[in-house]
């Protein structure tokens, strides 16, 4: 017996990688090459040849540097794979718009959200959760879209909510993420929610929604202790696909040997017609 649906032809395809984390030349940081991490990543995700990159926030070790984001503009320009870049807490946004080109950023203001309609219908929304919360006006703007029918993917640093990862729950939290929490959950459609900032391979299912913490490419952190604790080193970034009625992600890790391996997670945007 066969099945077919136009809504499971041509998917779109797309990285998305977080927590970079890259220093100036030549240093190194909790014993990682961050650099070599950077470059490393973005080899294989051109391997894997996506539609579109997503870069989820803190691209900067520590402080945002202006030489680090101007290395890291020449790295992704030379891959001539089109690409979009969010804040996270170690960036500063403003600086991120000098550097990177207006297709890959967008500013409202002091802060840097926008939302982009896909040819699939599939709406995305990129946020900026860079100061640890989100201004009223960008929580107003987002309440904008909660009465949408299309399918809804949302892009942020911070995880909205609280994710039992004791460590970062307990220090590390978006500020307000009950406001933006809440008002993700007004949305007529459930949103695919991905996010980094955690360090942490994990998927939270609340509310009809999928939150979807994405691997840092830096270093991973133990989700199960109050103190802060490396679990391993292996870097990883997620492959999505995109139809019109869901989202299929695999989250692909490197290991210095360059072999990789695969965890697969299906998260649906709204109910299969």
């Amino acid at each position: 017996m066969e099945f077919s649906s136009k809504k499971n032809i041509n998917p779109i395809r797309v990285a998305v990688v977080t927590d970079l984390h890259t220093s100036i030349s030549g240093k190194t940081s909790h014993g990682v090459d961050v650099r070599t991490n950077f470059l490393r990543v973005f080899e294989d995700i051109k391997m894997s040849e996506p539609d579109f990159i997503w870069i989820g926030g803190d691209l900067c070790l520590k402080e945002p540097r202006l030489e680090t984001y101007q290395w890291q503009q020449g790295v992704l320009e030379n891959l001539k794979i089109p690409y979009r870049i969010i804040a996270g807490n170690h960036d500063d946004s403003h600086m991120l718009s000098e550097v990177f080109s207006q297709q890959a950023v967008h500013m409202h203001g002091d802060e840097m959200y926008w939302t982009e309609l896909l040819t699939n219908n599939n709406r995305v929304i990129f946020l900026d959760s860079s100061r640890g919360e989100l201004s009223r006006d960008q929580k107003s703007w987002l309440s904008r879209f909660t009465e949408s029918k299309e399918p809804v993917i949302v892009l942020i640093h911070h995880p909205p909510g609280i994710m039992h990862v004791p460590y970062m729950d307990l220090n590390h939290k978006l500020r307000d993420h009950e406001e933006v929490l809440e008002i993700l959950q007004r949305f007529a459609v459930p949103p695919y929610i991905l996010c980094g900032h955690y360090h942490i391979d994990k998927t939270v299912q609340l509310d009809g929604m999928t939150i979807r913490i994405l691997p840092s490419c830096y270093f991973q952190l133990r989700g199960d202790i109050q103190d802060f604790a490396v679990d391993h080193h292996y870097i990883g970034y997620a492959l999505l696909e995109i139809y019109e009625d869901r989202v299929e992600t695999r989250i692909k890790y490197l290991y210095e040997n360059q072999k990789s391996i695969q965890k697969e997670s299906v998260g649906s945007l709204k109910e299969s017609e």
